[in-house]
């Protein structure tokens, strides 16, 4: 009988062996992705959260300027912050050419662009002078000095709102340079650039466009800790209690150890049926959520039931034992 048992328990030991063997095995083989966490690129996406909030924000206020410059409805539509090379930027395929102009700001001491859909700019200016808004653009040709100027003061107007957006967060001042004189082949000039792309779409009577503001990343590495000091102190307060009572919800599992044994191989093989193993019960035990303590409790009876006793919230910052509990 002793002689099966210990068969038995070499046999299960080894089929062990052989798993963890083949496991590490299949580990080896599998596909590993390295993360590098110095890498610019992989740093990136904790800010587009940040940028999306910042850019939300800017929407509400620029559509109010444009309604009032135009005197016509006007809806924009903040979508998404993206964060790509310039070249991969360059190469999306769009609807409508886009015409982009430099901005620069002075005190983080960068230049960006907004790019605005080419048709919709023709619409503002027909809308502006009395007419319908329904007029199309020959392909290829050049920009009239009126839709120039047109351009101009939209973007002066996006860009103000975006210095008031960003001075809750940084000083911020911008300009607008000549068109002509600083295209943005002669700032990003290398493909691999990393850039933040606001993306956002301008609907105006049945004419919708794209709007877009090109940040590049590395601006912004310098005040990465007052961009996320902004998320954390403007956070939405009712989205957080809808969040957290939601979270509150969750069924956990509680586990809890009541007792720790150490014995050798040869006393559990001598172990029958009826043999009893003598244990200390610890004054405390800890209870735990996902492997995680949460919990000190001691063990009692209640109503002839095994019960364990709560004396201690290790989530709590009070950690002394209050001696009443609860069950």
């Amino acid at each position: 009988m002793k002689e099966s048992v210990m068969d038995d328990a070499i046999s299960l030991m080894e089929a062990a062996r052989k798993n963890t063997q083949k496991a590490v095995s299949e580990a080896a083989d599998a596909k590993v992705k390295t993360l590098d966490i110095t890498n610019p690129g992989e740093k990136i996406h904790d800010l587009v959260p940040i940028l999306e909030l910042i850019f939300h924000r800017f929407s509400s206020g620029f559509q109010a300027s444009i309604y009032n410059f135009l005197h016509h409805d006007v809806e924009i539509h903040f979508d998404k912050v993206s964060s790509l090379k310039y070249g991969d930027y360059e190469a999306e395929p769009r609807e409508n050419k886009l015409l982009e102009h430099l901005f620069n700001e002075s005190t983080l001491n960068f230049s960006g662009f907004f790019a605005m859909d080419i048709p919709l700019i023709v619409s503002m200016v027909d809308l502006f002078f009395g007419g319908s808004g329904q007029v199309d653009i020959e392909e290829g040709r050049d920009m009239t000095p009126a839709e120039m100027r047109m351009v101009r003061r939209c973007l002066k107007m996006a860009l103000e709102h975006m210095c008031s957006t960003w001075e809750m967060i940084i000083p911020f001042e911008g300009s607008l340079p000549d068109y002509h004189s600083n295209p943005v082949s002669r700032v990003f000039i290398s493909s691999s650039e990393l850039i933040l792309v606001a993306r956002m779409r301008i609907k105006m009577l049945d004419r919708e466009g794209e709007f877009h503001i090109v940040l590049p990343y590395k601006a912004l590495v310098p005040v990465r800790e007052q961009l996320h000091a902004f998320q954390s102190s403007n956070q939405d307060s009712a989205w957080r209690n809808t969040l957290w009572g939601n979270v509150k919800g969750a069924k956990v599992e509680l586990n809890a150890r009541l007792c720790h044994l150490q014995m050798s191989l040869e006393q559990v093989l001598k172990l029958e049926t009826g043999d009893i193993i003598l244990a200390d019960m610890p004054e405390s035990i800890d209870v735990s959520v996902g492997g995680i303590p949460c919990l000190q409790v001691s063990v009692c009876e209640k109503g002839g039931v095994l019960a364990l006793k709560v004396y201690c919230n290790m989530n709590q910052n009070n950690m002394a034992r209050d001696g009443e509990g609860s069950e």
